[in-house]
């Protein structure tokens, strides 16, 4: 689907059926709270960027 571009775009409402790929990995515990836990992919896209998850310690 992508961005919207036009308030047309924001119409057309839920496309997806309620699922966001968003590419993380999440685990939930026993009072339905969710936590991130890892990514599919060793990158991030923010505003178009690729950014590498590199983890430093």
């Amino acid at each position: 689907m992508g961005y919207a571009e036009c308030g047309a775009d924001l119409a057309k409402g839920d496309e997806r059926h309620g699922i966001l790929a968003t590419g993380d990995m999440a685990q939930f515990d026993e009072d339905g709270y969710y936590y991130i836990v890892g990514r599919k992919k060793r990158f991030l896209k923010i505003y178009g960027n690729r950014i590498g998850c590199i983890r430093v310690m």
